[in-house]
């Protein structure tokens, strides 16, 4: 079983622990949840391959992550046995709630960023969700092939690039400008305007979308995900875009 996830100094040699130690200083790190180049199941509940719990290792507002109707599962041999957790895209995903009441509001700015490996592609898929519903949500995931992201129900914000394979995904939602998917740190396609968009902060997700019944399930290994605020600056966000692209290839 892993341990309990409460932040701290990074371990020794981790460039991406480092990283998020660094923005959780600096107050622009929300949450995020890893596996530390040493250890990489210290944050994690096992129970064989089950991933029963992934604990947020860093962020202002951490929320501890739960299985809920089956767990993801936690091959050690993944991205050169750096190892990933798995999500078969049909029950398997992570449940929390608690701080997400804190998280960035319906006006906010904000960057979402996974590091994650899928083979096929197939429709919307959300690997990282936080909300209520399909329409009060800020999610991101995959839609066939390139990066998709969406700002409730009504934007759909879709990139261009392939994500098969390791990749570092991402979002910068731009509320009243021009919203962002980002593929291993480079803008994906031409934006979409955005305005703000309904958000009730009652839950946050791994592996599928934040409605109070479940759907969009992810089918990928996932490394790392990570939520910024407003506070961070683009470049705060692409660095750690390269540093989680690093750790899923």
């Amino acid at each position: 079983s892993g341990t309990n996830g409460q932040g701290g100094s990074a371990p020794a040699g981790d460039a991406l622990a480092d990283a998020l130690a660094a923005l959780e200083a600096a107050g622009k790190l929300v949450c995020a949840w890893f596996l530390p180049s040493a250890t990489p199941s210290q944050y994690l509940t096992l129970s064989g391959a089950d991933v029963n719990g992934w604990d947020a290792a860093y962020g202002t507002q951490k929320v501890n992550l739960a299985v809920e109707t089956a767990a993801p599962q936690w091959d050690a041999t993944l991205f050169s046995n750096k190892g990933g957790v798995t999500f078969n895209g049909t029950t398997q995903r992570l449940l929390g709630t608690g701080n997400v009441t804190n998280w960035p509001i319906d006006t906010d700015d904000l960057y979402m960023i996974v590091g994650m490996s899928v083979t096929t592609p197939s429709g919307f898929r959300r690997v990282f969700s936080y909300g209520n519903t399909s329409s009060t949500q800020r999610a991101l995931g995959t839609n066939t092939g390139p990066v998709s992201a969406s700002l409730a129900a009504a934007t759909s914000i879709t990139g261009s690039g392939s994500v098969t394979g390791g990749h570092a995904v991402g979002i910068f939602f731009d509320m009243g400008g021009t919203s962002q998917p980002y593929l291993d740190g480079s803008a994906d396609g031409a934006g979409t305007a955005t305005a703000s968009a309904a958000l009730t902060r009652t839950r946050v997700r791994l592996g599928a979308n934040s409605a109070s019944s479940a759907t969009q399930f992810f089918q990928g290994t996932l490394s790392c995900a990570a939520i910024l605020n407003s506070t961070a600056s683009l470049s705060d966000f692409t660095a750690l875009s390269t540093l989680m692209q690093a750790r899923v290839t």
